[in-house]
């Protein structure tokens, strides 16, 4: 079809060791920097996501599946819970990730870069969960807060709950909390010298923002950090190949920026 890529323009992937069914994938040819990330061991790659709950016919699929398939918003939301069956609600699938990591002692951070946080949802509230936005980065808690004073003293008249406070309460608290730790990470954020060159535009912008936090981990005293970033112009309708190249193309490039 007009949409088809050639199997032999393909950067082959050696799956005959797993359990997979096929023993082998391919990358798309815009990126052999991705190829060469998995064959270093830097990148893996997790084949079966998805939302489906068995297989399915184009005349049985609107009575077997439990999610919308063809409406936007309703995709994205569901491939950031990845829970189908509804056994994990109000989680997604990095807050579930987070939690497992959590359990298993790692010190974990979890960022969402110019998108929104339900993803990083878990069950566990020990985890710190924060939204960047790659324009501003962090900002800090209070410009003039030098002594500490103002932070000491927002935390006093925001500490720990009692029976009787209301959820309006804990929500200001909570909020306070995480701007509290956005001063935290600006400083954190401050003290990283990025010296990769990353292109402008949002892409760009993003994996700035995941290289200063993974360059500050051991600042902020984590050994375990999760990002989620948007990479968005993928519904195409037209002129797909030469589309499909470009994005791709472009991420190959980002990655490149990324590893440095």
């Amino acid at each position: 079809g007009p949409v088809k890529i050639l199997k032999n323009s393909l950067h082959p992937i050696d799956a005959s060791s797993s359990s997979q069914p096929c023993q082998t994938f391919g990358i798309h040819p815009k990126m052999p920097y991705l190829k060469q990330l998995y064959d270093e061991k830097d990148v893996s790659f997790v084949a079966g996501i998805g939302v489906l709950t068995k297989p399915v016919t184009p005349e049985t699929f609107n009575k077997d599946t439990r999610t919308r398939l063809f409406a936007h918003n309703e995709m994205q939301r569901e491939i950031g819970r990845l829970d189908p069956y509804g056994l994990q609600p109000r989680t997604g699938v990095i807050g579930r990730i987070n939690d497992v990591l959590s359990t298993k002692g790692f010190s974990v951070d979890s960022f969402s870069v110019d998108t929104n946080l339900r993803i990083l949802d878990g069950n566990l509230a020990n985890i710190t969960k924060t939204a960047v936005d790659s324009k501003v980065g962090f900002v800090g808690f209070h410009p003039t807060d030098d002594d500490g004073m103002i932070s000491h003293h927002a935390e006093s008249l925001n500490g720990e709950a009692e029976g009787y406070n209301s959820v309006f309460s804990e929500t200001w608290s909570e909020e306070l909390y995480n701007t509290r730790r956005s001063g935290e990470y600006f400083w954190a954020q401050e003290s990283v010298d990025i010296t990769a060159n990353f292109k402008t535009g949002t892409l760009g912008r993003n994996l700035r923002s995941i290289a200063q936090m993974i360059g500050s981990n051991e600042c902020r005293g984590k050994d375990r950090d999760l990002f989620n970033i948007e990479y968005q112009g993928f519904d195409m309708h037209r002129d797909v190949l030469n589309r499909l190249d470009n994005r791709l193309d472009e991420l190959n490039s980002a990655l490149k920026s990324l590893k440095k």
